[in-house]
């Protein structure tokens, strides 16, 4: 088992999904097959449970691990803690659904996305359920929980509407309802908010993710006239102008723009990630967490080779073509 994977995760993730899967299929019937075609779609393997823990995911499953697990743990028995943990599990799958599917919705509006919209129905209620069970009403986690899902929503929007630093910033805050399994935890201990650091950690992991993902999607969302931080950052270093009205002018654009990629800009851009990492092994340090250490090492890992992949790709072809 890899060391920010929690010893019996997978298996609780497993069951977790599974007991989703049916309700799903026992209470929206019509919406089974979309539904059980799309989480499998997710991962090569075919299996949501290896997207979930894939080490390039968005570990909103493992920051609850990783902060139950370590050094800085709230104080609760081993029956409390699992039963805490399972909360965290149950709350946070539901939510990434709810989120992923709008987010699908609202980036490409594919039918087969548009058609598991109301899957929302469920999902929005098995979000919340596990912290209404066990806290009581009026408990302050639930106006700081809605206030975190609250700013990764308006987040999605604003990220539609900015350009430059403004939409790199709403790109990385829409992973604030990740802190809300965080909340909860601290919340059944007894505690007012999260240990020191944790904030940071969230924070710098969504900046760090948000722009990797920009980059292994750049030629999709190139080719479906998507504008992303990382399109903006390319176009400029390229020497070129953002998109353009005339369709002609456009293609023309994106052809210069793939060619400076191609040629040695991603592996520019890819150099550009390395202090993104840098700040989240510092923030993972600072908030005493040995496992998000770790798995910031293997994302290091992982981007130090597919630089070396892409830099000898480029070589090749300014042997062949000359520079971009």
């Amino acid at each position: 088992m890899s060391a920010w994977i929690p010893e019996g995760l997978p298996s609780r993730l497993r069951a977790t999904l599974g007991a989703l899967d049916r309700d799903i299929h026992a209470q929206l019937p019509h919406v089974g097959p979309a539904w059980q075609a799309r989480t499998a779609a997710l991962s090569s393997e075919g299996d949501p449970v290896s997207y979930f823990l894939h080490p390039e995911a968005f570990p909103s499953l493992l920051l609850p691990e990783w902060l139950m697990r370590g050094p800085q743990a709230p104080a609760m028995d081993a029956a409390a803690r699992a039963d805490a943990l399972d909360a965290a599990l149950q709350s946070t799958t539901a939510g990434y659904w709810a989120i992923r599917i709008v987010d699908q919705v609202m980036d490409e509006g594919e039918p087969a996305d548009v058609a598991l919209l109301p899957t929302l129905g469920l999902l929005l209620p098995r979000t919340w359920a596990p912290w209404q069970a066990r806290l009581p009403p009026g408990h302050p986690f639930f106006d700081a929980a809605l206030r975190c899902w609250s700013a990764g929503a308006d987040a999605a929007v604003a990220e539609l509407q900015a350009g430059g630093p403004a939409r790199a910033a709403a790109s990385s805050r829409k992973t604030a309802a990740a802190q809300i399994p965080l909340l909860g935890l601290c919340a059944l201990a007894g505690l007012e908010g999260v240990p020191a650091g944790w904030d940071a950690l969230r924070e710098a992991i969504a900046g760090f993710h948000q722009r990797h993902n920009d980059l292994t999607d750049w030629r999709r969302d190139l080719d479906r006239g998507a504008t992303t931080p990382l399109l903006e950052e390319a176009a400029a270093r390229a020497g070129l102008p953002g998109p353009l009205p005339d369709a002609r002018d456009e293609r023309a654009r994106r052809a210069r723009l793939t060619a400076w990629m191609a040629r040695g800009g991603a592996s520019t851009l890819i150099a550009a990630l390395h202090p993104a990492l840098d700040a989240v092994g510092a923030a993972a340090q600072s908030a005493d967490a040995p496992a998000a250490a770790a798995w910031a090492r293997e994302r290091r890992r992982r981007l130090v080779g597919l630089q070396e992949q892409v830099d000898g790709a480029a070589r090749a072809l300014r042997a062949l073509f000359g520079p971009p």
